[in-house]
């Protein structure tokens, strides 16, 4: 029996291992929280709340000698207030300093627990108006998700400090009020949800808008360059370069839309910057030095009478349009195409 209830004994805590924060103005709902937590683990929490009343301080005891009684110090109110006391310091160490000031004239650690009550619970009019005012009005704008969802807990724990707790309800729609059109989709979810059985508590609904917001940012992320924006960017710049290239037979891109041929002799040539004077070539065409045949503003008129050259720029000049030609003869009837080829090499 006696090593069965040593394996149920409880493990000794110290308090800064329970209690981690020092009260102030801001956290009173937390602190409160984490030292009845520990004063219950050391079944102490009575000292504090007024449970555990103190015995009388003195009791009457009759005297052996001479059969009279007399009133004498009573032990078990000396122990009592010995660990009283040691409560007391308790409560103090975990203050800050202003709010010490507060407690500095109480006597007992329950005379301390109950300034503080009175003082962090004060349940005039203007402290409920005030918490309801700001919990109507809260909004999240460019705040995050966990920020806005967490000021909406704290206000509702300060209500139910003061006896005026916010239903799991009341406190889903609070959160939902507050949110912007983008999240009209998953309050429409949430709203939902809420005729169903069981219905969803706050913790719940918190778990659902962060993972919510996470997932709007990373659509927003990877959508920074958006294919429309990419499209019409690559679409700019083709018609920039159409432009510049089909302003007729001119050096570059070439339009021989409606004679029959292939838009197939688009080169890039260097700029004239960068070629010498003695590298640029002479054109087996019209022979003039700066360009090549396949850049020739005379290349596909037919009218142009060549000037005297030596035989194999005449010959060059035939086989170009003889190349052209032959390249696309679906454009041509068989005897088309070959009068033509035909009526180009008697001219030359």
């Amino acid at each position: 029996m006696d090593g069965s209830m040593e394996l149920f004994s409880s493990p000794s805590l110290h308090i800064s291992n329970c209690v981690t924060i020092k009260l102030t103005e801001e956290n009173y709902i937390i602190w409160k929280s984490q030292f009845e937590f520990f004063l219950r683990s050391q079944a102490l929490l009575g000292f504090a709340n007024g449970a555990t009343k103190p015995p009388q301080e003195t009791i009457r005891v009759r005297n052996k000698n001479d059969n009279k009684t007399e009133e004498v110090s009573n032990p078990d109110f000396e122990n009592w207030s010995r660990v009283d006391q040691v409560v007391k310091a308790w409560l103090h160490g975990s203050m800050s300093e202003n709010v010490m000031r507060l407690v500095v004239r109480s006597i007992t650690s329950h005379e301390v627990w109950i300034t503080l009550i009175s003082h962090f619970n004060r349940t005039s009019s203007s402290r409920l108006f005030e918490l309801q005012r700001r919990l109507q009005n809260s909004e999240k704008l460019d705040k995050s998700m966990s920020k806005y969802l967490r000021e909406i807990k704290d206000i509702c724990d300060q209500l139910a400090s003061i006896d005026d707790p916010v239903s799991e309800k009341m406190k889903i729609f609070a959160a939902l009020r507050g949110l912007g059109r983008e999240y009209e989709p998953i309050i429409t979810v949430v709203e939902d949800s809420m005729d169903r059985v069981p219905e969803p508590t706050y913790e719940t609904v918190v778990s659902r808008l962060t993972g919510y917001e996470d997932r709007i940012q990373q659509y927003s992320v990877s959508t920074e360059v958006s294919p429309h924006l990419a499209f019409n960017t690559m679409r700019n710049a083709g018609s920039q370069y159409r432009g510049r290239g089909n302003r007729g037979r001119c050096r570059g891109n070439y339009s021989t839309r409606g004679r029959g041929f292939h838009q197939q002799f688009t080169t890039a040539q260097p700029s004239s910057s960068s070629v010498t004077s003695a590298e640029k070539p002479n054109c087996q065409i019209c022979g003039k030095r700066g360009h090549n045949a396949f850049e020739c503003w005379y290349r596909f008129d037919e009218e142009y009478q060549q000037p005297a050259q030596p035989a194999i720029n005449a010959v060059a000049f035939s086989a170009l349009h003889i190349t052209d030609v032959t390249e696309d003869n679906s454009w041509y009837p068989d005897s088309a195409a070959t009068a033509h080829i035909t009526s180009s090499t008697q001219r030359l």
